[in-house]
């Protein structure tokens, strides 16, 4: 039962992320923003997008900025595809599954080895002009991941939560089967029968 859980958990996810990624691929654009920003033209990957006011001091902070990002949105992916289609899952051990392919301790180390940064562009502040109003310094970026990473990445952590859930209860079975042995009259009948040397 697990491992088909494991199977579904992985191929919803990845159905979603293709899904999204065809359906989020329009074009928005923002006044005083380079043209790409908040474009995502590959469906192949999840971007994200931030900007930071100030010169270019604030490059640095915008990279965190786009890691934290990332990882918000891969969280909430991963909500929402449980929430529309694990939600009446049964079972301690599959909601265990469940529970524990949401919370991923891991997540950030994840995203900060895979991600990328796409682009970066800095906006210098402008005077006030006589048609224009002034313009604030920005530094805008954008951020992209790979979504077969992150599938191959939640495959590799569904097997290993998987097996530890397996372990912990081959366990607890073990342990039961042995305290039901050690509480019966069977292991008091069995030292009486061994011969002592």
């Amino acid at each position: 039962m697990l491992e088909a859980l494991g199977i579904k958990l992985i191929t919803v996810l990845a159905g979603f992320l293709f899904e999204t990624g065809l359906a989020t691929a329009d074009k928005i654009q923002i006044d005083n923003a380079p043209s790409w920003y908040y474009e995502a033209k590959n469906p192949d990957y999840i971007y994200v997008f931030s900007y930071k006011k100030g010169g270019i001091e604030k490059i640095d902070p915008l990279k965190n900025d786009l890691e934290e990002k990332m990882v918000k949105k891969i969280d909430k992916i991963i909500e929402t595809v449980i929430y529309e289609n694990f939600k009446d899952v049964k079972g301690k051990a599959e909601n265990r599954l469940i529970r524990e392919f949401k919370n991923d301790e891991n997540l950030y180390l994840f995203v900060r080895s895979n991600i990328k940064i796409d682009r970066i562009k800095q906006r210098k502040a402008k005077e006030k002009g006589f048609i224009k109003g002034a313009e604030e310094a920005a530094v805008f970026g954008s951020a992209i991941l790979p979504k077969k990473k992150l599938i191959n990445y939640q495959k590799k952590r569904v097997g290993k939560l998987r097996e530890e859930i397996e372990m912990t209860k081959a366990d607890k079975s073990f342990d039961k089967l042995n305290s039901e042995f050690e509480e019966s009259d069977t292991e008091k009948e069995l030292e009486a029968e061994i011969p002592e040397f």
